[in-house]
């Protein structure tokens, strides 16, 4: 009976450690939050308002204050729809709203006199502004990720493309995954923070973003780097913070199965070669996901495999032979005829 009570103990301990996980992770959202007035400029209190998921229909809903002031502080990134109703005003619709991770979204909004029953939508406006934190940071979406052509498909690759950071320019005649460590501001190569989903997966012994640091980009939903400012949550080190965040799940069900090939009869032959080398890359790999309780909880699952075969590394080939005895002089009896035998020889 102890024994059962011993292994149920270390169950539920590691069930309830996987639940804590993400308590120590960093923000892998954003939020939304901002005053409503009316017409005049006044604060409309006790407005229910409404946030909804764009692609999922989740929904989260919350009430202005005294102040007209409302507040949403995790907002899973994505695209949103608002819905505003207060007593006496019309109700107010507002889409394409865009919240992206760690950051802060201010939305202020005016309601007009009229029926609850009469609704006025507004779309298509200038894209929102992060006013609420002097954190310096770029956002790359997800149809950024996949259209930009990458040698190994690997992410890090494309993080040269925000504002202060310096990156490696990779051939695609090495082998491997291509991780590019990164210097941000000036900081040394390692000085950064990668996390996704809030959970740091950089390698411990170099902080290179090594292998669960770089999931395919077939799962990511978007990528910010930070580069300065950046609260102080994050700590560790002082040169970045990359946040990725992986896609989720939506109410219809979704998959695909995909192949990318280098081959070498498609490659160009390199300049100092007689010839081509052989570059064979099949990276291939399938994901689906869909909705477990509509509107409420979701699912992504995806799985990758690479396969390179590679011939244009840059490191020498070693060919073993069996060693060759050295040749004695009959004459000298030295190793070397050549070499006069010193004073010190008896």
């Amino acid at each position: 009976m102890s024994r059962l009570r011993l292994n149920l103990f270390f169950a539920a301990l590691l069930l309830v450690s996987n639940f804590l996980t993400p308590a120590f992770g960093q923000q892998i959202t954003g939020s939304i939050g901002g005053t409503i007035k009316d017409s005049s400029g006044l604060a409309v209190p006790s407005a229910a308002v409404t946030l909804v998921n764009a692609e999922t229909d989740a929904q989260l809903q919350a009430t202005s204050d005294e102040t007209g002031s409302y507040q949403f502080p995790l907002v899973r990134a994505g695209r949103y729809r608002m819905t505003i109703a207060a007593s006496g005003f019309q109700r107010l619709v507002r889409t394409e709203i865009i919240v992206n991770t760690a950051e802060q979204t201010r939305l202020d909004l005016a309601l007009q006199v009229g029926a609850v029953n009469e609704t006025v939508t507004v779309s298509a406006e200038t894209p929102l502004l992060q006013s609420e934190k002097a954190t310096v940071g770029q956002v790359v979406e997800q149809r950024t990720i996949q259209s930009i052509p990458l040698a190994t498909r690997n992410f890090t690759q494309i993080l040269g493309t925000s504002a202060g950071v310096v990156s490696s320019i990779y051939n695609a005649d090495n082998p491997g995954t291509g991780s590019d460590s990164v210097s941000v501001n000036g900081a040394r190569r390692g000085s950064n923070n990668l996390q996704v989903d809030g959970l740091p997966t950089v390698n411990q012994l170099n902080n290179a973003p090594d292998g669960d640091g770089t999931p395919s980009i077939e799962f990511l939903g978007e990528l910010k780097v930070l580069t300065s400012l950046y609260s102080s949550e994050y700590g560790r080190n002082s040169g970045s913070v990359i946040n990725v965040t992986t896609r989720s799940g939506t109410n219809d069900f979704h998959g695909g199965v995909y192949e990318f090939l280098r081959n070498t009869d498609l490659n160009a032959r390199r300049f100092f070669d007689p010839k081509r080398g052989q570059n064979i890359q099949n990276q291939y790999g399938a994901n689906f996901g869909g909705p477990v309780f509509r509107d409420r909880t979701f699912f992504f699952a995806g799985w990758e495999s690479s396969r390179q075969s590679n011939a244009n590394s840059g490191n020498a080939a070693l060919t073993t032979r069996e060693p060759t005895p050295p040749s004695y002089s009959p004459r000298s009896e030295a190793p070397f005829p050549l070499t006069t035998p010193g004073p010190w020889r008896r």
